[in-house]
């Protein structure tokens, strides 16, 4: 039957609270989508936040590093490799 869910949810990125933070400033950010879990790292561009928590599957907080002004890809990544990416999903402005 090709109807069959199968459990395991594919990993996404769909936002990020607040989307825009002011540059050069760590801030504290909701990334929002699904598949997450604990042991994810969130990269912004190639900056890697920290202290990166998944409250659930679908919500990780994560600090996000004191980034230049500009547009930055999201990549969370989980311990197993698998990977997904948020184009330009957040703005540093000044």
């Amino acid at each position: 039957d090709n109807n069959v869910q199968r459990p395991e949810v594919t990993l996404q990125v769909s936002s990020v609270d607040p989307s825009r933070i002011p540059a050069n400033t760590e801030t504290r950010v909701t990334v929002l989508g699904a598949g997450f879990e604990q042991g994810a790292t969130v990269k912004f561009g190639t900056a890697e936040g920290t202290r990166a928590r998944a409250v659930d599957g679908n919500q990780l907080a994560v600090s996000a590093p004191a980034l230049p002004a500009g547009a930055y890809d999201v990549v969370v990544t989980l311990p197993n490799g698998t990977s997904a990416t948020l184009r330009r999903g957040l703005t540093a402005e000044d």
